[in-house]
C-alpha cells in the first residue's frame, strides 16, 4: 500500500516536472522618449510607488514592492551604470542625480512555494512596471517605460513565480535605462 501511495505522488511530481516548458511572456513598451542625455549621472535614485492607494492593502505588495526594491538596486549596481545608487528618502534633497521612479501597475502575487506546491492551480504570476527617469534639478521627465510580465499556465511548478518576474522586469528596465539614447529628433 506505501509503495503504490509513494508511486503515485512521485508520478504526480514527474507530470508536473514535465510540463514545465512554458516561458514568461515580457514587454516593453516605450510611453516617452526625452530629448535629454543621461551620461551627465553619477547619482541614481530608485524610488518605488504603487500605482494607487488601494494597492497597499492588495495581497502580497509588500513583498512585491520589497522585491522591486531590492532586485532593482542589485542589478542596477551590477551595470556599473552609475557612481552611487541609493533608494529614495524623503528627507533627502537629491540635486543632480538621476532619480528612477518605479510605479507598480499592476501584479497578481504568487509565491515561489505556491508555485512549486499547487503547481498552475496556484495561479498565474504577473506584474506590470512602469519606470520614469526624471532629472531631480530640473524636475523633467528623461523618458518613461513600461514593462509587463506573465507566468504561463503550460510552465508547470517551475513557471514563474511573482519574484522571478521581478527579476525579468527589472533586467529589461535596467537594459532600457543603461542603453539609454536620446530622441534623435
Amino acid at each position: 500500500m506505501k509503495q503504490k501511495v509513494f508511486t503515485t505522488l512521485v508520478a504526480i511530481f514527474f507530470a508536473g516536472f514535465i510540463t514545465g516548458c512554458g516561458e514568461p511572456t515580457l514587454k516593453l513598451y516605450t510611453i516617452k522618449q526625452g530629448n535629454s542625455d543621461i551620461s551627465q549621472f553619477r547619482t541614481a535614485i530608485i524610488k518605488v510607488e504603487p500605482n494607487s492607494e488601494s494597492m497597499v492593502n492588495k495581497e502580497g505588495y509588500p513583498e512585491v514592492r520589497n522585491d522591486v526594491e531590492r532586485v532593482f538596486m542589485e542589478k542596477l549596481t551590477q551595470s556599473k551604470r552609475f557612481a552611487v545608487i541609493k533608494p529614495y528618502d524623503t528627507d533627502d534633497k537629491p540635486n543632480g542625480a538621476l532619480l528612477i521612479k518605479l510605479t507598480i501597475v499592476n501584479f497578481n502575487y504568487v509565491s515561489g512555494a505556491s508555485s512549486v506546491m499547487f503547481g498552475v492551480m496556484s495561479g498565474n504570476g504577473s506584474i506590470k512596471l512602469r519606470e520614469e527617469l526624471i532629472n531631480t534639478e530640473t524636475g523633467a521627465t528623461i523618458g518613461k517605460y513600461e514593462t509587463y510580465a506573465q507566468a504561463s499556465s503550460s510552465g508547470g511548478i517551475f513557471r514563474g513565480s511573482t519574484g522571478t518576474l521581478i527579476v525579468d522586469v527589472s533586467e529589461k528596465l535596467i537594459n532600457q535605462t543603461i542603453l539609454y539614447k536620446k530622441d534623435p529628433s
